[in-house]
């Protein structure tokens, strides 16, 4: 194997945004040396390596190693949104291939949850919600926790750094593996809807061929109906619902206020006119961008439970981006870590006392359900 892999170049700029001719410009060089080192045609001298590291800020070690798979096509379900250039999704799509392959050393460090997530692409977005709710054990209770949920039927929850802020959530299948990657700046309640649009996208539309804003409103009426069942939401939700109800209805199901007035009003409980009202007046309070009463912002149970085993045996996260060849950065923007702690003396995990050295620790996840 070669000791520079262009492919890897390629996913590095394209992580950082730049085009070959701004990447040549910050190292140095010629743009046509860009696309001959990653063509695989030439590979850069030990000092155009050390700029292309210090200007991509990728370790030196990234340049070594297998392909990564770039998620595309049909795989990929971004939103139909003109605010994404080609950058950004670009952008996206490089972070996609870098957690599939820490989800690679996940799997060879650990036993996962195996997937579980059925394919109904020809049931219409209700019907599938309930399917799922079905298959899964849900009944029609208010989901606690929708990124445990997701995490204990196999889905491989990931989290976009902040500079991929104009990207939304995305999702895609590789191998089989259902991966969802969430955008991090909104309210709990959205990022909640976001993980069941993204599922409705992987039950939905997996290996289909439609049309983006069509798949956009299917994943949308699948996860408004996953989220907010018809028959426990019809059967507690007042007709005519006023504001303070709807305030309460949305706090036990954990949608926002604008979700649940949605939901209302499609399943006959709120009449034209009081949706157009009650829109109206969270306009006025600014409240479709400021959540009211907000709830907590849910996080991965999965990656908690990785750094605290692997705290256990004296690991840090530093030590897992060094093994994959990324910056602690890098890696702690991917997997839910707040801050990027460095001592086994952090409070991340208790000694474990079972299982042989030599097995793979098993990660149990809760689901998401009161």
């Amino acid at each position: 194997m070669s000791d520079f892999n262009g492919q890897r170049l390629q996913i590095a700029r394209m992580r950082r945004a730049m085009t070959k001719m701004a990447l040549a410009d910050a190292a140095g060089i010629a743009a046509r040396s860009i696309s001959a080192y990653e063509s695989g045609g030439h590979s850069p001298r030990a000092s155009v390596r050390a700029s292309l590291s210090e200007v991509l800020d990728f370790p030196d070690s990234f340049w070594v190693g297998d392909n990564l798979e770039i998620p595309g096509g049909r795989e990929a379900h971004f939103r139909a949104s003109g605010r994404m250039s080609a950058k950004a999704r670009d952008s996206a799509l490089a972070v996609a291939a870098l957690a599939t392959a820490v989800w690679q050393w996940v799997v060879e460090e650990f036993r996962c949850p195996d997937p579980d997530v059925p394919v109904l692409s020809d049931a219409d977005p209700e019907t599938a919600a309930d399917a799922l709710r079905r298959e899964w054990g849900l009944g029609e209770v208010p989901i606690s926790n929708m990124i445990h949920l997701a995490e204990a039927h196999g889905v491989r929850m990931f989290s976009l750094p902040p500079d991929c802020e104009r990207v939304d959530a995305f999702s895609f299948h590789l191998d089989h593996d259902p991966f969802v990657v969430l955008e991090m700046t909104k309210s709990a309640e959205r990022r909640r809807f976001d993980v069941a649009h993204e599922l409705g996208h992987l039950v939905l539309h997996t290996g289909t061929d439609i049309e983006p804003r069509q798949k956009e409103r299917e994943a949308d009426r699948f996860a408004s109906a996953l989220l907010m069942p018809c028959a426990n939401v019809s059967a507690s939700v007042p007709m005519h619902a006023s504001r303070r109800q709807l305030l309460n209805a949305k706090r036990v199901w954990g949608v926002s206020l604008a979700a649940m007035t949605h939901r209302a009003h499609s399943l006959g409980l709120l009449t034209d006119w009081e949706y157009r009202t009650h829109f109206v007046h969270m306009g006025r309070r600014g409240e479709r961008k400021n959540e009211p009463e907000p709830m907590p912002a849910e996080t991965s149970q999965l990656w908690g439970k990785v750094f605290r085993l692997l705290a256990e045996d004296g690991k840090t996260p530093s030590d897992v981006a060094t093994a994959l060849g990324l910056t602690a950065r890098d890696l702690r923007q991917m997997v839910f870590l707040p801050s990027m702690v460095e001592s086994t003396g952090d409070n991340l995990g208790k000694p474990r006392g079972e299982g042989a050295p030599h097995m793979k620790p098993k990660l149990t996840v809760i689901s998401g359900i009161d």
